[in-house]
């Protein structure tokens, strides 16, 4: 499987330009799937009512377009309204308009997410050529109980899309490599770059880490790049059989 995560600073609240941008930087790009940062279109923002909904059609419709005109999936997170309540909602879309959804569980109480936002109660575990992935968004990555894998119904990619500022990069980076290796998965993992209208910084740290916790790519600080990069599914059924974690591992159900 090819995954392409695509690191760019986000224009705030303005979804034409940064759906420019976007198509910039995937014109020579081939992928199986495509992975953008939280809140693609706006930056993380506090605002949602502020974003129309013909806006958010819009943007769900460039997602569509985007994996329909790539033969790819798309992983990207958005604001939301479903006609009761704002959601921070990622979005997997394929060819033909299919979509699935996920709504992010963990709401980051600390920017006021939590008064702004509702958050979702389940997960979304999709399988794609054989491949089954669990995407999740930014501060979710926190919380390695909603996150684990578990033997019976394993996942081999973990996706995550943020926002995560420059100030906490540390913990972004070990975090990252722990998801990995816990959960013997692959981890992909996209952030933004770039300084938004609240005056907080992001310098990226985009990454591909395998399920031995060997960092794959990196994309580079402070710079936009489209990382490709090919997840070898045979190294980890080997890894897995060789060394079996998942079997030993507790078994648990998550309540809401």
């Amino acid at each position: 499987m090819r995954v392409a995560i695509v690191q760019y600073d986000i224009a705030w609240q303005n979804p034409s330009e940064n759906f420019h941008k976007i198509n910039s930087l995937l014109a020579d790009v081939k992928a199986d799937v495509i992975v953008l940062p939280e809140m693609f279109n706006t930056g993380f923002n506090m605002q949602p009512e502020q974003l129309s909904k013909s806006d958010q059609l819009r943007s769900l419709s460039f997602l569509q377009q985007l994996s329909e005109e790539k033969q790819a999936s798309v992983l990207a997170s958005s604001i939301w309204f479903d006609g009761e309540a704002y959601f921070n909602r990622l979005f997997y879309c394929q060819p033909q308009k299919r979509v699935q959804h996920y709504d992010k569980r963990h709401l980051f109480a600390f920017a006021g997410e939590d008064k702004h936002f509702s958050r979702g109660d389940q997960r979304l575990q999709v399988e794609q050529d054989g491949v089954s992935m669990l995407p999740l968004i930014c501060y979710d990555l926190r919380f390695p109980v909603y996150s684990r894998n578990i033997s019976t119904k394993p996942y081999d990619v973990l996706f995550y899309v943020a926002n995560w500022p420059e100030a906490r990069i540390e913990a972004w980076d070990a975090l990252l490599k722990a998801r990995a290796i816990e959960n013997q998965c692959f981890v992909v993992a996209v952030n933004r770059v770039g300084k938004d209208h609240n005056g907080i910084e992001y310098n990226g740290h985009s990454m591909v880490i395998d399920p031995y916790g060997k960092l794959l790519g990196k994309c580079p600080d402070n710079q936009e790049q489209v990382l490709e990069i090919d997840l070898d599914m045979e190294l980890l059924k080997a890894f897995r059989k060789k060394f079996p974690v998942l079997t030993d591992a507790d078994d648990f159900e998550i309540t809401n």
